[in-house]
C-alpha cells in the first residue's frame, strides 16, 4: 500500500517535520506499510525520494523515522555494502543506526518520545544466543555482527538488566575478542560530536576498520 501521506493524522509538532523533510526532499514522503518487514519500521531515501515503511503504525514509529530521514536529508555520510553476507550487513546497519541514534535520540525524547532500542536489543540477544559462538574465530563476517551487536547493546538502550544480561553472555571465553572489539567501537563513536558531519565519516571510516569490515563497506555523502 502506497500513499503520499500518513496513514494517520499527525499531531503538530511531526507535521513541522514532515514539512521540514519535504522541503528539503522537494518531494512528499512515500508511507507504505509492509507486514513483511523485519523490523517495526524502516525508513531511506532513494534518489532523493523519502521513503518509510512500517509493519504496524505508530505515532512514535513515525517520529523516530522522520528523525532518521531529516538527518539523512542534512548531508550525513552513508554505509553502502558491497558484499554479500548477511552478517557484515547486520553489523553496518547496526553501526550506522547508532551513529544516528546518538544525535537523533536527544531530539526524540524533546519531541515526548521514547528513545530506546530495548525492544529490538532484546529480541537480538535471543537470535544471539542461539549461534555457535565455537565458529566466531573463523567467521570474521559473525565476529563483526557479535562485536557491533555488543556496542549497540551498550548505547541503545538505558535498561541496565538489560545491558547486565549481555554482559553475562559475553563473559565467555569465546566473546572476549567480540567484546574488546565492541568496546573500542564504543570508544570510537563516542570521540567526536557526531552532529557534524565530517565527523561521522570519520567516525564510521576508524569503526569499521575495526570491525574488519573495510573491504567490504564504502562510506559516501548522500
Amino acid at each position: 500500500m502506497n500513499q503520499s501521506s500518513a496513514p494517520r493524522k499527525l499531531p503538530d509538532k511531526l507535521r513541522i517535520l514532515v514539512n521540514e523533510i519535504e522541503a528539503k526532499a522537494g518531494c512528499a514522503i512515500c508511507w507504505e506499510q509492509d507486514e513483511n518487514l523485519e523490523g517495526e519500521c524502516w525508513s531511506n531515501v532513494e534518489k532523493g525520494q523519502p521513503i518509510i515503511k512500517y509493519r504496524k503504525f505508530t505515532e512514535h514509529g513515525a517520529a523516530h523515522e522522520l528523525l532518521h530521514l531529516k538527518l539523512g536529508l542534512s548531508g550525513i555520510p552513508k554505509c553502502y555494502y558491497l558484499g554479500n553476507l548477511n552478517l557484515e550487513f547486520s553489523a553496518m546497519s547496526m553501526l550506522e543506526n547508532v551513529v544516528h541514534h546518538l544525535v537523533i535520540f536527544p531530539q526524540l525524547r524533546q519531541l515526548g518520545y521514547d528513545a530506546d532500542e530495548r525492544g529490538s536489543i532484546r529480541k537480538q540477544l535471543n537470535q544471539v544466543r542461539q549461534k555457535k559462538f565455537d565458529r566466531i574465530a573463523d567467521e570474521p563476517d559473525l565476529k563483526a555482527m557479535f562485536s557491533m551487536f555488543y556496542a549497540r547493546a551498550q548505547m541503545d538502550t538505558k535498561d541496565l538488566d538489560l545491558q547486565a544480561k549481555v554482559q553475562r553472555v559475553f563473559a565467555d571465553e569465546r566473546l572476549q575478542l567480540c567484546r574488546a572489539l565492541g568496546e573500542k567501537v564504543i570508544e570510537v563513536i563516542r570521540s567526536r560530536d557526531l552532529s557534524k558531519n565530517q565527523e561521522a565519516y570519520a567516525v564510521l571510516e576508524e569503526a569499521i576498520g575495526v570491525l574488519g569490515l573495510s573491504d567490504t563497506i564504502t562510506i559516501e555523502y548522500p
